[in-house]
């Protein structure tokens, strides 16, 4: 992609404000902008509020002073914030500072939000402390129906975009490297260990899928209890944790799986799964708004959806995916759409047009 000479976004200092480098979606979305608006000519810095999951109540309100204290004295052109907690230090401490322009992301549901934060957002978004905010889909913009008109008018739809895949490894060398079996169908989840994400649900699912692999890319808060729960359904055996994974390799892992499973609660997005569609890999995903919507091409999907929480349903509807020859070639030829549907280039020139309102 060529970056426009005249951007305005030239010399503009632009500062990233994430929760904490978890090398997950919200990270590789903060990359890829950056990456962007250096091409452009601004002077982007990236700044994690936290910097380990392991924090007191007390230590996190310390960091949280520390940024915004930060914030407010560089006054940096541009805030770019992508969690609810990064969204209400930048535009509150951003103000003061006399920051203008204030980018806020939706990447959590409102609906699951707690609800001092909710409702701070809220506040925040209708009393213009947010220049704009971008959901990432229409399902997400759909969960804000009865907002305050005046944050509804600063909402903006703008798909992630992900670029197409290439492979490094061949299926079996990756298999190797991360010592997964070199025969045996692998299901897979690339996602941080969390009650959100539904791990659990898969686990039990080993115990009514005999020989099945289940790998998990990711960290997180329930990493010993999903160590409980396989020891005690006796599938420790099958169950491989695979902690933090870079792209590339989580990229020759989707060639590499079996099947991608997605039993999240919620999504705004789902960029593992789009991610894993772009390559051929069959998935099995939570018949979820976003979900039904991102993994779909003018209405038709190779992805199997499961509404049910019941870990039963699972193991059976992935059976069948497993048994059906014809579904990994019919995802291959999907792959094509999905990679259009959601090209890195759509998703910068929707950036591109941001920006030139922003800065006219």
């Amino acid at each position: 992609m060529t970056a426009n000479a005249t951007s305005p976004m030239t010399e503009k200092t632009v500062l990233f404000l994430v929760n904490q480098d978890l090398g997950g979606g919200v990270e590789y979305l903060a990359r890829v902008i950056g990456d962007d608006l250096t091409r452009r000519g601004a002077n982007c810095v990236t700044k994690f509020i936290y910097p380990s999951s392991n924090l007191s109540a007390a230590q996190k309100l310390g960091h949280v002073a520390r940024h915004a204290a930060m914030i407010a004295k560089s006054a940096p052109d541009v805030l770019i914030t992508f969690q609810p907690t990064a969204s209400a230090i930048a535009s509150v401490a951003g103000r003061i500072g006399g920051c203008h322009v204030r980018i806020v992301h939706q990447s959590n549901s409102p609906q699951k939000s707690q609800t001092f934060v909710r409702e701070l957002d809220k506040l925040l978004g209708s009393i213009g402390a947010y220049s704009v905010t971008i959901a990432n889909s229409r399902a997400t913009i759909s969960e804000f129906a009865g907002y305050p008109e005046s944050y509804l008018k600063r909402m903006t739809l703008i798909e992630h975009g992900i670029p197409p895949p290439t492979f490094a490894l061949a299926p079996q060398a990756i298999r190797a490297k991360f010592n997964l079996p070199a025969d045996a169908p692998v299901l897979l989840m690339a996602a941080r260990l969390d009650l959100q994400k539904g791990h659990h649900i898969v686990v039990t699912a080993l115990t009514d899928l005999p020989g099945v692999h289940l790998a998990m890319a990711g960290s997180g808060p329930e990493h010993d209890n999903l160590i409980a729960l396989a020891a005690r359904l006796g599938v420790s055996e099958r169950l491989h944790f695979l902690g933090h994974v870079g792209r590339q390799d989580l990229t020759d892992l989707y060639r590499a799986a079996t099947l991608m499973v997605f039993p999240s609660t919620w999504e705004t997005f789902g960029l593992a799964a789009v991610e894993a569609a772009m390559t051929g890999l069959p998935i099995v995903a939570s018949d979820i708004p976003a979900l039904r919507e991102v993994l779909a091409f003018e209405g038709e999907t190779t992805t199997h959806f499961v509404a049910s929480r019941n870990a039963g349903d699972w193991a059976r509807v992935i059976a069948e995916c497993l048994n059906d020859r014809q579904l990994r070639p019919r995802s291959d030829m999907f792959a094509h759409l999905i990679q259009d549907k959601y090209s890195e280039q759509r998703m910068i020139d929707g950036y591109v047009a941001l920006y030139a309102e922003l800065f006219p």
